[in-house]
């Protein structure tokens, strides 16, 4: 409801958007109801209170049903307290509370666990004596969740005892607080939920994929990341999200809606069996599957997201839109893809855009070689660069080890990645002849402030946006090297949080053996310790940084390539360690 209202009525207009914000903060249901009467009387006219229990409420959510003029009636209660136990409405209530506890019901507070006692408690469980015990003690009822009660007597619930996550490190995280803080910074967000894997914190989320749709994000999967990215800044170490999964199925819950989040592997697994839905009868349909079969080695059905159920990234993308040139005579666009995430609504957009049907593969050599209007970023050293490097020195002590197998002409340095610090080690790792001839991919959301823009330009960085022209950026970095330089890559696509490698994405690979340059794969060790999420300034410290021998591209394939630097890199690891 409150997703619905707020993308139907109250962001599509800025006049409104305006009168909502106004009746937010004067907070009087007067006020709501005069202001949006329309939506008031679209719901009978005569409603007083809009009942709410089950599971928390974010006080975001109850703040803006309230000046939209929906009064929300929010309570806390059990089936074994006959079911209330502390009620309020916007009237009487805190936000982020649970209401006012009963006159009747007495509640204290044990191992931060809600007790409760009173006439509308139950005697016990019908013939499970075991259970009555746990549950029935002295005449207190442990409820299981967890919460605090403040000076005027207002319950706040924060979660489930059974479900506090409990890490490694012996620190306590109570999941509720974290999903509550993670949907409501986007409403590409339908459903969160934190779990831990392999002591790590992990969120899974299902995505709106009509809002995506509508908001023609081409890649939900960056989109969530930079989210959790933003969210993990101002947190401890401990606090951070490592992982993230993106699923296409509700999470499981019971007949009253709570999450059973033991449940949620096998959501991630998909282990449930899904119905067989048969192919549409069309030649494009069968083309596009053919090809997507052939090409990245899974078979979709008539219902699968591009993005979620065949996990096609943005290069994996960029092949299938030229591929739907190629065949079938018409250029569509990465905003097509979003328009139509659905395999067979896209096949559908194909049949009706279509100007022939000739069967080709992706010229990926053809590509990167066209000509483009992109001027090359210069390659002199400036004293805005040299200042930083002087300060860094100071606490950045560097290891290098095999600068002699950096070629003289162009390459893709192709890098783990454990921190922002790694572009810095790897580039002051060089003498000045490689040095000033070698840049460094970075995504324009982590550089976005006009201080740290205007430094990243001085600093050999080339920003890209993974929501742009894909097959323009690929563009550019191929003319990059074919100016003579080189080019520092990241295949992982994001920092890794445990010092693992993460799968490695084989554009780089694509683009050096269409270019027809090396790659120099690199280990770095270190760097997370130094500069770990969220910190501006890195503690002092050695790194170190090995350039290993160069990959020759022209007699491998891409995934050869891949394959080969990935085992280079995995094997200076295991050394080291």
């Amino acid at each position: 409801l409150h997703r619905k209202l707020m993308a139907n009525v109250v962001n599509k207009n800025i006049i409104i958007k305006t009168l909502f914000k106004i009746s937010r903060f004067i907070n009087s249901p007067w006020v709501s109801r005069l202001i949006f009467k329309k939506i008031y009387n679209s719901m009978g006219g005569s409603l007083r209170y809009l009942p709410c229990g089950g599971s928390s409420l974010d006080p975001k959510i109850q703040k803006d049903l309230a000046a939209l003029s929906i009064n929300l009636a929010l309570s806390y209660g059990m089936t074994e307290a006959s079911p209330v136990i502390s009620f309020g409405t916007n009237e009487t209530n805190k936000y982020g509370s649970s209401g006012k506890v009963l006159p009747s019901v007495q509640i204290k507070i044990v191992d931060n666990e809600i007790l409760v006692k009173g006439s509308n408690i139950g005697m016990g469980y019908y013939k499970d004596p075991e259970a009555t015990k746990a549950a029935f003690q002295d005449g207190w009822l442990h409820t299981g969740d967890l919460g605090h009660v403040d000076q005027d007597n207002f319950l706040f619930v924060t979660g489930r005892k059974k479900e506090l996550i409990v890490l490694p490190n012996g620190k306590n995280i109570w999941p509720n607080e974290v999903e509550d803080a993670i949907s409501v910074k986007s409403h590409i967000f339908e459903e969160v939920a934190l779990m831990e894997d392999n002591g790590n914190l992990t969120i899974v989320a299902k995505p709106n994929l009509e809002f995506a749709k509508s908001s023609k994000i081409a890649n939900i999967e960056y989109f969530i990341k930079d989210i959790i990215s933003d969210y993990n800044v101002q947190l401890p170490a401990y606090k951070k999200i490592s992982g993230i999964k993106i699923v296409n199925k509700p999470f499981p819950r019971t007949r009253i809606g709570k999450l059973r989040r033991h449940l949620l592997k096998d959501v991630i697994e998909a282990k449930a069996v899904e119905k067989t839905v048969e192919d549409p009868d069309t030649l494009e349909y069968k083309l596009l599957k053919r090809h997507v079969q052939n090409t990245f080695g899974v078979s979709p059905k008539p219902t699968d997201h591009i993005e979620i159920d065949l996990n096609l990234d943005s290069m994996s993308k960029v092949d299938l839109l030229g591929y739907i040139k190629g065949t079938f005579g018409f250029e569509a666009k990465m905003e097509d893809l979003a328009s139509y995430p659905v395999f067979e609504d896209l096949a559908n957009f194909v049949a009706e855009k279509k100007e022939r049907v000739l069967e080709a593969s992706v010229d990926w050599h053809k590509i990167l070689h066209e000509n483009i209007d992109y001027k090359v970023p210069e390659n002199k050293s400036n004293w805005i660069y040299n200042s930083l490097r002087c300060l860094m020195r100071q606490r950045v002590h560097i290891d290098v080890i095999g600068q002699s197998n950096i070629p003289k002409g162009p390459c893709i340095i192709a890098a783990n990645h454990l921190s922002m610090l790694d572009w810095y080690v790897i580039h002051n790792s060089m003498d000045k002849e490689h040095f000033d001839k070698t840049f460094c991919l970075a995504k324009d959301k982590l550089i976005k402030s006009p201080i740290k823009s205007f430094i990243s330009n001085k600093m050999h960085v080339v920003k890209f946006n993974i929501e742009d022209d894909v097959k323009e950026m690929l563009q550019k970095i191929a003319k990059i090297l074919k100016s003579d330089k080189k080019l520092v890559i990241f295949p992982e696509g994001t920092r890794s949080r445990t010092g693992d490698l993460n799968p490695f994405r084989k554009t780089f690979a694509i683009i050096a053996k269409e270019v027809g340059v090396p790659v120099v794969p690199v280990n770095i060790e270190g760097t997370q310790h130094l500069l770990p999420p969220g910190v501006q300034w890195p503690k002092s410290g050695k790194v170190s940084v090995e350039f290993l021998k160069p990959i020759t591209t022209s007699k491998k394939d891409y995934d050869a390539i891949v394959t080969s630097t990935v085992k280079s890199i995995s094997k200076a690891r295991t050394k080291k360690q």
